[in-house]
């Protein structure tokens, strides 16, 4: 398995990318990927935690239509 650092490959996301930040174990941390990515948005769910996309399909849905259709 090949391992990559993040803080040299994230930069290299040139697309627009959404991350999604519900309240878990990785909460603190996305706002420093938010940062590796020059063209990231960042949509902090806090109502939420692991397991987001099986508990909160529509929400996840709406969120990433909203996204996709910019």
């Amino acid at each position: 398995m090949t391992e990559y650092s993040v803080a040299e490959r994230l930069p290299l996301v040139k697309q627009p990318s959404l991350l999604l930040r519900p309240r878990d174990k990785y909460w603190d941390s996305a706002t420093a990927v938010r940062s590796m990515l020059s063209r990231g948005s960042l949509l902090d769910l806090p109502e939420h935690g692991q397991g987001f996309l099986s508990a909160a399909p529509q929400r996840f849905a709406a969120s990433a239509r909203e996204f996709l259709d910019r």
